[in-house]
């Protein structure tokens, strides 16, 4: 069996975002707050979780790893530079790529402009430091694994902005890659996993007259709402944070949920 843990948009240097417990900024450890011990728990079940796996596990970092020096609100971050950024996010997934061979590692750029440093060094920063295959980071990615073929990228087609309509574009997204593999003779991915939204969500698309069903899966974020994304989300309630993880033996898998619900509302209610 092989065990992959996929771990997306931790934002790390976001004061909602991921941040290592007790790491020190000029030697003096950086308190977390709400949103950061509850993200920081969801990690520690994950751990947990790869832990228990067997000796083929895969570690699988998503994108939009760092949050970036933040220029439009600067005060929602804990620290704007990117380096202290990307050793912070280091460091927090340095226990879990001990359980890794270093060739199991990937590392997902999420080629944004947002979330990088301007050289954009940080994700082959990061690829380098972990250790990871080839010691870079890749826009897109196809693993093979077993008899299971995924396809990993930071952005996918959007899940919806209304409940009516949530899953369609995804699964036009699978149908049309699986027509266009098969006008180059070849088959399309079983699995396809994508993050960005910081939201899980699960979608499958029935092809070749129902004969095949291929799934796509977004991982949620270990990241709260920040402010640009409470003005840009209208409906926003709750936070999905956390990772997923697929256990792969041949040509079945099983998804495991590693996530929980996290209400970031200011609440006033009257006495």
């Amino acid at each position: 069996m092989t065990r992959i843990l996929f771990v997306g948009d931790a934002h790390v240097g976001l004061k909602v975002g991921l941040w290592p417990k007790g790491y020190k900024l000029d030697d003096i450890p950086v308190g977390m707050g709400k949103a950061q011990k509850f993200i920081w728990k969801q990690l520690e079940n994950a751990k947990e979780w790869f832990d228990e796996g067997g000796p083929d596990r895969r570690l699988v970092l998503m994108g939009d790893h760092v949050h970036g020096p933040e220029l439009q609100y600067p005060d929602a971050v804990v620290v704007g530079d990117v380096k202290t950024q990307c050793q912070a996010f280091i460091d927090a997934m340095l226990p879990l790529a001990a359980k890794v061979e270093k060739e199991h590692i990937y590392v997902i750029d999420d080629l944004s402009a947002h979330h990088v440093d301007t050289g954009r060094f940080c994700n082959d920063y990061i690829a380098s430091e972990l250790g990871a295959w080839k010691k870079q980071a890749y826009g897109k990615l196809d693993l093979f694994i077993q008899d299971i073929h995924l396809q990993l990228k930071h952005h996918g087609p959007a899940i919806g902005s209304r409940p009516h309509t949530e899953g369609n574009s995804i699964r036009s997204y699978m149908k049309d890659m699986h027509i266009e593999a098969v006008e180059r003779g070849e088959k399309a991915p079983d699995i396809f996993v994508f993050a960005h939204y910081h939201r899980f969500w699960t979608e499958p698309a029935s092809v070749m007259k129902g004969d095949r069903l291929m799934h796509c899966y977004y991982t949620p974020a270990l990241c709260g709402a920040d402010k640009r994304t409470i003005r840009n989300v209208k409906r926003l309630v709750l936070s999905s944070i956390g990772t997923i993880g697929l256990d792969i033996e041949g040509d079945q898998y099983k998804l495991t949920k590693l996530f929980n619900s996290f209400d970031g509302r200011v609440v006033v209610r009257d006495a």
